[in-house]
């Protein structure tokens, strides 16, 4: 539930700890400062989480919730238009800030989203096979990787482009910019040969079966 439809003092809690924590930090964070966004007593912190590590726990679960949400709605919009770059709204930029943060600041809640986005990923691929992809959990450990790449990297990226304008507009640039890496032209058929066979001669032996 998002706080628009939930505007419990837990709810404005886990909202204010979500953005303090995608903007600063887990441990940059104090229970006062999330109160005072919050707008509400620090002891509430205690009454409804236990503990700020509880109020840390809601808030990934939240965040993850969410990022399920946005990345289903995105590998379903690239099966039916694989042109089409999706739309950032401020609270997507939101949550993808908060997953990068988590993902810095290590723990449970970051390693959890890691898998549970690259486990819908691989899912993916493998529902929707792609010519040439054998092996789809690398391909999906890759996909998610680049994307977590630009979670952690997102707000100097989009400051790069040195415009003025909405912040979730420049995300969507970004975006669009990472699409293009993806163009035929980049990498045909050929290159994209060669680049496997080198791949594959450079990799480690794979150590031989052990008869049965």
């Amino acid at each position: 539930m998002r706080i628009e439809d939930d505007l419990t003092a837990r709810a404005r809690l886990r909202e204010a700890a979500i953005e303090l924590f995608a903007e600063r930090g887990y441990a940059a964070t104090s229970v006062g400062m999330i109160a005072e966004r919050a707008g509400v007593t620090a002891g509430l912190i205690r009454h409804h989480f236990g503990s700020k590590d509880g109020l840390r726990q809601a808030c990934d679960q939240q965040v993850l919730t969410e990022a399920l949400t946005l990345k289903g709605r995105a590998l379903a919009a690239m099966e039916q238009r694989p042109e089409i770059i999706p739309e950032v709204e401020p609270r997507s930029v939101l949550i993808r800030r908060y997953l990068g943060r988590s993902m810095i600041d290590g723990g449970e809640g970051g390693s959890a989203s890691f898998h549970a986005l690259l486990n819908l990923t691989e899912r993916f691929f493998a529902d929707n096979p792609v010519a040439g992809i054998d092996d789809p959990r690398a391909t999906a450990a890759a996909t998610v990787g680049m994307q977590v790449g630009l979670m952690v990297m997102q707000d100097q990226l989009a400051n790069a482009l040195g415009d003025d304008g909405p912040i979730a507009e420049r995300h969507r640039r970004v975006l669009a910019g990472a699409a293009h890496l993806f163009h035929p032209d980049l990498l045909d058929t050929a290159a994209f040969a060669d680049f496997r066979r080198w791949i594959d001669h450079h990799s480690p032996a794979s150590p031989p079966k052990e008869s049965r």
